[in-house]
């Protein structure tokens, strides 16, 4: 993996130019990388690429990059 790209309005711009996050991401496995921020109607929901039972989990690592995304969903609130 070579980069960090977000799509969409003012929440992937925030996002796209967070360097830290980026550098956060970049060390991840390319699974724990694929992450998705989808609006609900109870909410907003961070998430990566499916895994089954067996792969249930989350790290460090991953847990810091899904806070600090969430902060900035908050800003954007």
């Amino acid at each position: 993996m070579s980069g960090v790209e977000w799509v969409g309005g003012s929440l992937a711009a925030s996002l796209n130019s967070d360097a830290e996050l980026k550098s956060m991401i970049l060390k991840l496995s390319p699974t724990d990388a694929l992450i998705w921020v989808d609006p609900t109607k109870k909410g907003i929901r961070i998430h990566g690429k499916w895994k089954s039972s067996g792969e249930l989990g989350i790290t460090k690592e991953l847990f810091d990059v899904y806070d600090r995304i969430a902060s900035h969903i908050k800003k954007h609130l």
